[in-house]
């Protein structure tokens, strides 16, 4: 593979290492999709980046700025469709019931938006009235990408947490 070839996310020099991760990252995230798993990354819509599901990943955007709207917006959208869909439907609105074979990969939010999920899951379970929420969740698998230039103005910052918090994520 050419190294040129390969995009690097904005603010990010060229060296051997980034790519390596970039590389490392396709080839699993292909593997997952092989494996049946649904993945949710940033994606481009309308010259945006949004989450939505992936079919390959060549979808994946990493690059700045992030996405439009966080991660638990996905989750809340998809809950909200599934339950007016009925039963036998996934969240992409496919058909599929469930979350697929491997479970949802969520991949690409940052440490804010994990830590956002685990606020959401603790009020639905207390709350008792979500169980469709509780359940995609629940098969879920968080991956969350660090920080690496966080501002004053971050929500991360804000609440106590940090630009490279593990905090409502499975793998940082």
């Amino acid at each position: 593979m050419d190294v040129a070839s390969v995009a690097r996310p904005a603010g990010i020099e060229a060296s051997a290492e980034p790519v390596a991760r970039r590389v490392w990252l396709h080839a699993f995230l292909s593997w997952a999709l092989a494996e049946g798993y649904r993945v949710v990354a940033p994606r481009e819509r309308d010259g945006v980046a949004v989450y939505g599901e992936i079919r390959s990943a060549g979808e994946l955007v990493l690059a700045s700025p992030k996405p439009v709207l966080s991660l638990k917006t996905w989750f809340l959208r998809s809950w909200r469709e599934e339950g007016s869909r009925g039963p036998g439907r996934g969240p992409a609105g496919d058909g599929r019931g469930g979350v697929g074979p491997g479970g949802l990969l969520g991949v690409g939010c940052r440490p804010c938006e994990a830590a956002a999920l685990e606020v959401l899951d603790g009020y639905f379970a207390r709350a008792g009235a979500a169980p469709r929420y509780l359940t995609l969740r629940r098969e879920s698998t968080i991956i969350s990408f660090a920080c690496v230039r966080p501002d004053r103005h971050c929500f991360c910052t804000s609440v106590g947490g940090g630009p490279a918090s593990a905090v409502g994520a499975d793998i940082l």
